[in-house]
């Protein structure tokens, strides 16, 4: 008595004749090849090697892209000026600290 065939399983050339490839898994799979188709040939499916194109240009780009940058942008640049928005911002800001300190010289002053 010979064992039934599994159902999924891939024999090379043919069941009586060949060999039984491996089974599938989640990232690989069998074809017959070779000469006379004899041989099991190994394969990669289609999605892991994208994945394996993918995930490196996605995880170095952003990387390079901010080191390159930072070099070449950062070597020219010169302080710029104040901005008007700026300037009235540091007078308000300059205002509130001297109203600041007469309050606290009053109440000394009081005591």
């Amino acid at each position: 008595t010979t064992p039934a065939p599994e159902i999924d399983a891939i024999w090379c050339p043919t069941h009586k004749v060949g060999n039984q490839c491996p089974e599938e898994t989640l990232l690989s799979f069998y074809k017959c090849c070779g000469h006379l188709n004899k041989e099991c040939c190994f394969h990669m499916r289609v999605w892991v090697v994208i994945m394996i194109i993918v995930l490196p240009i996605c995880l170095v780009l952003p990387a390079t892209t901010f080191v390159l940058r930072r070099i070449l942008c950062s070597g020219g640049q010169t302080p710029r000026a104040p901005s008007a928005a700026d300037r009235v911002r540091q007078l308000q800001l300059a205002g509130e600290d001297s109203m600041t300190l007469r309050r606290d010289s009053d109440d000394m002053v009081m005591l």
